[in-house]
């Protein structure tokens, strides 16, 4: 739901599109084209202004083969499509496309030996930021970040850097601390805040790392904004 109409994803001939449909469900139109999908991927959607970004969340993260993954730009006023970033590689995914302020966030992830649990590699190549009224992609960290969350009111940002634990940093200075360490089950986590508290989920690494006879080792912990 954004700005008054809610949005899906039909799949139509191997695409993706956006349809905008009015809360009654009595009015609906395509807005356009966003991703190819054989409708089983995970196309994600985030939204700033009069612009819609979509990406495959789940991508090609645990293939062998090399493809091209995308963060597309879509306006909701006429339609028009437009690839804002691309990187080309084998077990490469967009994830965790995030609105703060007037500039869009993401990551790139990468995986090796996906397949063989002991030996499997999943790491982040760092955080980015896009910029619409710029056009252009900048990098924001070379850290391995798996998740963040920003706070423009505060200029914080809190992100979690793989087998570290989480970080707080002022983005005006860049300066950092570790507020909290990983442990073996929280190695990877998304990070989510309201401004008042920090919240932490290890799902997306029991997915990663346990069978699901093992995803009671989920886990969630709630943190003050100080750790």
């Amino acid at each position: 739901y954004y700005n008054g109409y809610i949005y899906y994803m039909p799949v139509e001939s191997g695409m993706a599109k956006l349809c905008r449909i009015d809360p009654s469900g009595v009015t609906r139109e395509i807005v356009g084209e966003l991703l190819p999908s054989t409708g089983t991927n995970a196309i994600h959607l985030t939204f700033q202004g009069d612009y819609a970004y979509a990406y495959n969340f789940t991508s090609h993260i645990s293939s062998e083969e090399e493809f091209t993954e995308e963060l597309v730009e879509l306006s909701l006023k006429d339609g028009t499509r437009k690839v804002v970033y691309e990187v080309t590689g084998k077990g490469l995914a967009i994830k965790n496309v995030k609105s703060f302020g007037d500039k869009v966030f993401f990551i790139v992830q990468e995986s090796k030996d996906f397949m063989d649990k002991d030996n499997m590699v999943v790491k982040s190549r760092g955080l980015y930021l896009y910029s619409h009224g710029e056009d252009e992609v900048l990098t924001v960290s070379e850290n391995n970040i798996n998740d963040y969350y920003i706070l423009p009111d505060t200029g914080k940002m809190y992100y979690y850097v793989t087998g570290e634990g989480l970080y707080k940093s002022d983005i005006e200075s860049g300066q950092s601390e570790r507020i909290y360490d990983a442990t073996k089950d929280f190695d990877m986590c998304s990070v989510s805040s309201d401004g008042k508290y920090v919240y932490l989920s290890n799902a997306k690494y029991a997915f990663y790392v346990y069978v699901k006879d093992q995803w009671d080792k989920k886990r969630y912990v709630v943190l003050d904004m100080d750790g």
